[in-house]
């Protein structure tokens, strides 16, 4: 068969793309029959001649705020999709501004996902990266307030590291031995050099004086220290992995192994070690 060209090539394209655009989904606010829905779900007693989405989510009449979501469950083998909208209690539909990320605020207050958290100052709260947040007041990740953060100066180094005019600090979720969900911890890095303040690879951050791991002091040697592969680091005298010292490793000779095998990831001078622990010769 020989190849189309030219204007029957150009056609064909054209009613592909017709058809395409007739196959797609509506959008996730939609109308059937007059009434507005949620992908499958009719939000019910919505206002539906002042009804406006805002994005994928969030939508608002005069009188209310909406937020729309779906959700799979892993007993169903996350076959069966369940669409939900809900009516946020409180919110304002003629201040309401959408952020991004699934956030928005108002002029009384902020919101995630849909839901109503606390905040300083929602007039001046702004999103920063990696989950942090700030107003006027304080910083945030994922919600929590930073206590003591300095809001005005303050801003994310990376994913889980921050730092203000006065302090460094490291973020995480913690587990209260599962009997509560995950929740955040945040940890102030004793006498942290803001200025010198640098995030690095696996954890691990430094300033002029210090060396980290995950918001842990590992050491005091940082112009030296150099992150590895395979979760190791070192400095002129110390091997590290996963933060943990290596005590009877020699750092000046101390290398991975590129590739690993299956019984060392690193070698020294005496011999070899696999994830951290010395291995037998």
């Amino acid at each position: 068969m020989l190849p189309v060209r030219g204007p029957a090539r150009a056609v064909g394209l054209a009613l592909a793309m017709v058809l395409l655009a007739c196959s797609a989904s509506p959008p996730p606010f939609h109308k059937v029959d007059g009434a507005w829905h949620y992908r499958d779900t009719r939000i019910e007693g919505a206002d539906t001649a002042t009804f406006a989405p805002l994005d994928d989510h969030y939508a608002k009449d005069r009188a209310r705020v909406y937020y729309g979501a779906s959700r799979r469950d892993g007993q169903e083998y996350f076959s069966i999709r369940h669409d939900g909208v809900l009516a946020i209690d409180g919110a304002d539909p003629a201040s309401l501004r959408v952020l991004r990320l699934g956030y928005a605020k108002d002029v009384h207050a902020v919101y995630h996902d849909g839901v109503r958290f606390a905040v300083r100052d929602p007039a001046s709260f702004d999103l920063l990266e990696y989950g942090f947040a700030k107003d006027r007041a304080v910083g945030y990740w994922h919600q929590a307030q930073i206590a003591g953060s300095d809001g005005p100066s303050f801003t994310h180094v990376d994913t889980h590291y921050a730092k203000d005019a006065r302090r460094a600090y490291h973020v995480d979720f913690v587990v209260d031995g599962g009997a509560r969900g995950p929740v955040v911890r945040a940890v102030v890095l004793a006498d942290a050099d803001v200025a010198t303040f640098v995030a690095l690879d696996d954890g691990y951050a430094k300033d002029s004086r210090q060396v980290w791991h995950r918001g842990r002091l590992v050491s005091r040697a940082p112009g030296t220290l150099a992150v590895l592969p395979y979760d190791y680091a070192r400095t002129a005298t110390e091997v590290f992995h996963r933060g943990e010292r290596v005590a009877d490793a020699d750092a000046a000779s101390f290398a991975v192994l590129d590739p690993p095998t299956d019984d060392a990831d690193a070698r020294d001078a005496r011999g070899a070690f696999r994830a951290g622990r010395r291995v037998a010769r």
